[in-house]
């Protein structure tokens, strides 16, 4: 009983901390972006820049959407039957990056911000997505290779 408890005690603290994750993403798609531009983390994004040519921006999407990813997934209770969990987070997170893109349009189109629509973002948020549901995907997989032996 007591196992039960703590685990239902664990699932709820994942899923807080996924609605964290969500809301903070959400914010800094909707916020004003003038003030961002500033931060520290700009000078990791111009070093990964001239390593790959991938525009910051859309490293930025696929970093946050990553961190979604792995947020719904580790907020998801693991059930052997129905679709792998991995791939529900990654419809959900790419689902919530298409819905902040046209929430950013409906934004803009309202004179309440300045971001615009990108199907770019959107392909960088899927992408950022996928790559965290392909490490959980490979979790689950090693995990179940543990339990089982070889």
């Amino acid at each position: 009983m007591i196992k039960g408890l703590l685990a239902e005690r664990g699932l709820w603290l994942r899923r807080g901390s996924a609605g964290l994750i969500l809301s903070a993403v959400t914010y800094l798609s909707l916020a004003d972006s003038d003030g961002m531009r500033q931060h520290e983390v700009l000078h990791l994004l111009v070093r990964i820049y001239r390593a790959t040519g991938i525009a910051m921006d859309k490293q930025v999407h696929a970093a946050m959407y990553f961190a979604v990813c792995g947020a719904l997934w580790l907020a998801m209770r693991h059930q052997p039957k129905g679709w792998p969990t991995p791939l529900k987070a990654w419809l959900m997170a790419t689902g919530w990056g298409v819905l902040m893109e046209f929430a950013q349009l409906a934004e803009t189109a309202l004179g309440l911000g300045q971001r615009g629509f990108d199907v770019a973002d959107m392909a960088a948020n899927a992408c950022g997505a996928a790559a965290a549901a392909l490490l959980c995907a490979l979790w689950l997989a090693l995990a179940r290779y543990i339990r089982k032996g070889p």
